[in-house]
């Protein structure tokens, strides 16, 4: 399972995805108009696809890749290499404004026909300006029963240390409590340690500008390796 950072369990996703067989699986984004603005945007540009994947055929709907369910090792990195790169940082062949989110949406249905790799797609998501159009989804009891079965993705939407600035605060407050308690007090005393620490705008720009350091250093030493 490959997840964003930004999503939310709201009862037993696991439970449902357990139920849907394939390779890979993928919450479908169907669309009135397949290569509308919003698609190009979000997605591909149909002149890139041609470009780079001329055998591509649109499966029928889109995908967010912020949760995908992935069978490690059958993708060939020669379908990847025409507008991705594995051994250098920034691996980005071409600039996409959703990063790996248009490259997957191309080739995925490419590997689907040349690979005879099995692709299915199961609604287990829901953007949180959706989810929490209904206001009662605010309310961390109302999921005590397990009955729900979704995760909420925050993609594009207010993301914050101070979980009163964002959207659907409330019920992250009980998700966050119910963790807590399933920790030992040194550890929670760790854990509410470290989002003060990271709620810093100064620390935070310390912590990248270590990372990219860390970065071009590892490229430097990839690049003398091959």
């Amino acid at each position: 399972m490959c997840l964003d950072s930004d999503v939310i369990f709201v009862g037993k996703v696991l439970e449902k995805i357990r139920e849907t067989k394939g390779d890979f699986v993928f919450n479908p984004h169907y669309l009135t108009l397949p290569f509308s603005e919003e698609a190009i945007d979000l997605y591909l540009d149909p002149e890139t696809v041609k470009e780079n994947y001329p055998s591509y055929e649109f499966p029928g709907y889109f995908f967010n890749s912020g949760q995908m369910i992935v069978t490690p090792g059958l993708l060939r990195e020669s379908l990847l290499s025409r507008v991705f790169q594995t051994k250098r940082y920034p691996y980005y062949l071409k600039t996409f404004r959703c990063a790996d989110q248009p490259i997957l949406n191309m080739v995925m249905p490419v590997v689907r026909k040349e690979q005879n790799i099995e692709i299915n797609v199961l609604t287990f998501m829901i953007l949180s300006p959706q989810f929490f159009l209904n206001s009662t989804n605010n309310n961390f009891d109302k999921f005590l029963d397990g009955k729900t079965e979704i995760m909420v993705h925050y993609a594009g939407d207010t993301r914050d240390y101070k979980l009163d600035k964002m959207r659907g605060n409330l019920l992250l407050k009980g998700i966050r409590k119910e963790y807590h308690l399933k920790l030992s007090r040194f550890r929670r005393t760790l854990d509410i340690l470290q989002d003060k620490i990271y709620a810093n705008k100064r620390i935070n720009k310390i912590l990248y500008l270590r990372n990219r350091a860390w970065i071009e250093l590892m490229n430097t030493i990839k690049y003398y390796n091959y």
